[in-house]
C-alpha cells in the first residue's frame, strides 16, 4: 500500500511537469498550498492520538479489536494523505512553487515535493510502533514456545528505519534513479547530441527514447542486487532445504529460482518474495527471498508452498501483466474521457476550462488505473496460490514428517510418499499446505484473516480459493481462465489504441 501511494505521487509529479499539461496551470495557490498542508498536519495527527487510545484500550480490556481497527484507520489516513498529496500537485501549483521558491534542479525538486507525504508516512509509523510492538511481543512469546532463539525487539527509531528499508525504499530509489536519468537524458545527453551531431528532430527523439528504455532496463535488472543489500539478505547456504527448493524451481521452470536468500529481520517478519522480474542468463539477475523468520518457524511443507506461490508470479509473468492491464485501463480511460469532454464541451463550454478538463482526464484515468491494478493484483494472487497447490501436487513431499506443524511428534519409522494420482488432479495435501502457510503468517502477524487488502485481498478469500481448488483438473482451474481472460482483454485494448493512435485517429500526447 505505502508503494502504491509512493508511485502514485511521483506519477503526479511528472504529470505536473509535463509541458502541455503544465501549460494549462495557473500560478501557484499560495492558500490552498497552506490548507492542503495543514489538512495532512491534522490526519497525522488524528491518526496519532487514535493510535494511543487503541494502545491504552487494549491494556485495559486485553482485546485486540482497537488493533485492528487501529491498521484500518492508518490505511484510510495514507489513502487520504496521498489524495491530498496529488491533489495539491495536479491542482494547486506545488511542484511550481517549490521551483519558484527554492530554484532546485528538477531531481531534487522532486524530492522536496515529495516531502510532505513521506514525512507523513514516517509519522504514521511511529504513531503506530506502540501497537506493532505489541504483535512483535506476540510473536517472540510463540517463537519461545517453539524452541526457536529470539532476538532484542527493535527501538521505536530502529523499527522506522527497517519499515523505511522495507517499504519506502524500494518505491523511492528505483523511481529515483529514473527520474534523475530521465532528466540526465533530457538536459545534458540530448542537447550535446545535438550540439554535435546535428540530427532532425524525429531522430533526436528516437535516440531520447532509446536512450530512456534502455535506462529503465538497466534498474529493473539491477533491483534484486538493490534489494538484497537494501534489505539485509544472506545467501541461503547449502544443504536439504537448499536442494528441496531447488528441486521446486526446477520443476515450475523457474531461472533464478534456486537463488535463495534469507531475510534478516531479527525475527519480526514473515514473508517471502522473489525479486528480479527478469532472470537473465542462468538466472542472475532474479532471487528468492524468505524471511528468517519463515525459515524458522514454518514446517518444510509450508515453506515449500510459500515458495511455491512466488515462482508462480515468476512463471505466469505477473509483474509484466499487471503493469501492461494497468496501463491499458489509463490510456482507455483518457481515451474514453476525453471523447466524453469534447462531447461536453458542445454543451457547456464556458464550464470546461483546458485545466478542469486535464484534470477530469486525469483523474479519471489515474482512477480507473488503480481500480484496474487492485482488481488484477488480487486475481493474480489467487493464480499463484493455484500455482502452488497445482506444483505442490506434482513434486510429493519428500519427508512426510514435514506436512506437521513444527511441535508435533515425529514418527520414529519413516513411511514412504504418498504416490502421485494417476489423474492431473489439484491434491488435497497441496491445498492443506498452502492453506496452513496462510494461517500461520495471519496468526504470527496478527492479521485479521477478514481483513480486506488492496492487492492481495484477505487471507480469508484465498484460503476458501484454494478449498475450491482441491480435486479439480490442474489444466482447467477457472483462476486460470480468469488470468488469460483478463490478459487477452490487456492485449486488445492495447492493440486497438495503438491502431488508433498509428491511423491518426486519437492523440496521446
Amino acid at each position: 500500500m505505502v508503494q502504491l501511494c509512493v508511485i502514485l505521487a511521483i506519477a503526479a509529479l511528472v504529470i505536473a511537469r509535463d509541458p502541455q499539461f503544465a501549460a494549462s496551470l495557473p500560478e501557484p495557490h499560495l492558500v490552498g498550498i497552506i490548507a492542503s498542508l495543514g489538512a495532512m498536519l491534522g490526519l497525522v495527527a488524528t491518526v496519532w492520538l487514535h493510535a494511543a487510545w487503541a494502545d491504552g484500550h487494549m491494556t485495559r480490556a486485553a482485546t485486540t479489536k482497537p488493533l485492528r481497527s487501529a491498521r484500518f484507520f492508518g490505511e484510510a489516513a495514507l489513502f487520504a494523505l496521498t489524495s491530498v498529496q496529488v491533489f495539491m500537485t495536479l491542482a494547486l501549483g506545488w511542484p511550481t512553487f517549490i521551483q519558484q521558491s527554492l530554484g532546485h534542479p528538477i531531481v531534487i525538486g522532486h524530492v522536496i515535493a515529495l516531502t510532505p507525504l513521506l514525512l507523513s508516512i514516517l509519522a504514521l509509523w511511529w504513531a503506530q510502533w506502540p501497537l506493532q510492538r505489541r504483535i512483535w511481543e506476540a510473536m517472540l512469546i510463540r517463537r519461545l514456545d517453539q524452541g526457536h532463539s529470539i532476538e532484542p525487539l527493535p527501538t521505536r527509531v530502529q523499527a522506522v528505519w527497517q519499515r523505511t528499508r522495507h517499504d519506502l525504499l524500494p518505491a523511492l530509489l528505483p523511481l529515483a534513479i529514473l527520474t534523475a536519468w530521465h532528466a540526465l537524458v533530457t538536459h545534458a545527453i540530448i542537447p550535446r547530441v545535438e550540439a554535435i551531431w546535428s540530427p532532425t528532430a524525429d531522430r533526436l527523439s528516437t535516440i531520447a527514447m532509446i536512450l530512456q528504455v534502455l535506462g529503465v532496463i538497466a534498474v529493473v535488472l539491477a533491483i534484486p542486487a538493490l534489494l538484497a543489500r537494501l534489505w539485509n539478505t544472506v545467501p541461503l547456504g547449502p544443504g536439504p532445504l537448499a536442494q528441496r527448493l531447488a528441486t521446486l524451481a526446477a520443476a515450475a521452470q523457474v531461472r533464478g529460482g534456486d537463488r535463495v536468500r534469507i531475510w534478516q529481520t531479527g525475527g519480526t517478519l514473515l514473508n517471502g518474495a522473489v525479486m528480479g522480474t527478469f532472470g537473465g542468463p542462468g538466472g542472475r539477475f532474479r532471487a528468492v527471498l524468505l524471511t528468517d523468520a519463515l525459515v524458522e518457524q514454518l514446517p518444510q511443507r509450508e515453506l515449500e508452498a510459500v515458495v511455491a506461490h512466488e515462482l508462480g508470479h515468476v512463471r505466469r509473468r505477473h509483474i509484466p501483466w499487471l503493469m501492461a492491464a494497468t496501463a491499458a485501463a489509463g490510456l482507455a480511460m483518457t481515451v474514453l474521457a476525453s471523447l466524453a469532454l469534447v462531447a461536453a464541451l458542445v454543451v457547456m463550454p464556458q464550464v470546461i476550462t483546458p485545466l478542469v478538463g486535464e484534470l477530469i482526464i486525469t483523474g479519471a484515468a489515474f482512477t480507473n488505473a488503480i481500480l484496474t491494478f487492485g482488481f488484477v493484483s488480487r486475481r493474480f494472487e489467487h493464480q499463484a496460490d493455484a500455482f502452488a497447490a497445482v506444483l505442490l501436487s506434482r513434486v510429493a513431499p519428500k519427508d512426510p514428517d514435514a506436512l506437521a506443524p513444527a511441535d508435533t511428534p515425529r514418527p520414529t519409522a519413516p513411511t514412504a510418499p504418498p504416490a502421485p494420482p494417476a489423474l492431473p488432479i489439484v491434491r488435497t495435501e497441496a491445498t492443506d499446505a498452502m492453506i496452513a502457510a496462510l494461517w500461520t503468517v495471519s496468526e504470527s502477524q496478527g492479521i485479521d484473516p477478514e481483513r480486506f487488502t488492496f492487492r492481495h485481498g484477505s487471507i480469508a478469500a484465498r484460503i476458501r480459493h484454494l478449498h475450491r481448488l482441491s480435486g479439480q483438473r490442474i489444466d482447467r482451474l477457472p483462476i486460470d481462465q480468469t488470468a488469460l481472460l483478463i490478459r487477452i482483454a490487456t492485449l486488445a485494448v492495447l492493440l486497438t489504441i495503438g491502431i488508433a493512435w498509428l491511423a491518426g485517429w486519437i492523440t496521446l500526447a
